[in-house]
């Protein structure tokens, strides 16, 4: 199957940020013999690194099947060595085989997309093996400046909390005449940073790490960015709105 130029585009990406990911998050456990689902795969190049550093058995996880149509065809075109430890799922972490439990689940730029987060961390919960970890990374925030993902298309840093949920999507409907009910319609949850760290919290994992505004560190002007988030942040009144991403691992008790 032919696929665009920006899915060939973001697989390549993936594959750089394989390394950048575990940077950012601080640590990076032993992957060699390990049994890992990838929640949110996207073109399946973690999937494919988690391999390389030999996992025993990767499962990604995807609830887009354009995208996951492009994984299965890498795997079967040019990581075909894998083909016997690699598998991609369409549908959700609930909908897999409830018999396998992993060591890791792995999630990268998934969670502010998640309709019901709090329901993933159950299942995140029930399918670790004692002793597993989430290792998850994702942003922007919905509350930072650029949360809507440009989604809002207003232009402004934060421009997208001028709007409450109901006037932001009634202003997109109709400047594109479109059909959009909420802000799941544009794959966002709009969770704020309180929020996440209350589900969290409540999911009955065990926190190994919990940070915030981890810089990829890619250009100085990132790294600008990210420094004055991090300085300004630890203002309390304006932490919920410079809280660009997090990255966090949690253990399910042994």
């Amino acid at each position: 199957m032919d696929y665009s130029p920006l899915a060939y585009a973001e697989f390549e990406r993936g594959l750089r940020d394989y390394g950048r990911f575990w940077s950012r998050l601080g640590i990076k456990p032993p992957i060699a013999g390990r049994v890992i689902a990838d929640v949110g795969c996207g073109h399946g190049a973690m999937c494919f690194q988690l391999a390389r550093d030999g996992a025993a058995r990767v499962v990604g996880i995807d609830t887009n099947a354009g995208i996951v149509g492009f994984a299965r065809d890498q795997l079967e075109q040019n990581y075909i060595e894998h083909r016997n430890r690699i598998e991609f799922h369409l549908g959700e972490l609930g909908d897999f085989d409830p018999a396998v439990r992993f060591d890791y689940i792995v999630s990268k730029d998934t969670f502010e997309h998640v309709a019901y987060l709090g329901r993933l961390m159950e299942e995140v919960r029930a399918r670790l093996k004692p002793g597993g970890l989430l290792m998850t990374g994702f942003g922007p925030l919905y509350n930072s400046p650029l949360g809507d993902h440009k989604g809002a298309e207003t232009g402004l840093p934060w421009g997208h909390l001028l709007f409450n949920e109901e006037r932001l999507v009634k202003r997109l409907n109709q400047r594109h005449s479109r059909e959009l009910k909420s802000l799941r319609d544009l794959g966002l949850n709009g969770l704020s940073r309180a929020e996440y760290r209350r589900i969290f919290d409540r999911s009955g994992l065990e926190f190994v790490l919990y940070k915030t505004n981890r810089s990829a560190g890619s250009s100085p002007a990132v790294r600008l960015v990210y420094g004055l988030a991090q300085a300004l942040g630890g203002i309390p009144a304006l932490r919920e709105y410079l809280t660009l991403n997090i990255f966090a691992v949690l253990r399910k008790p042994a």
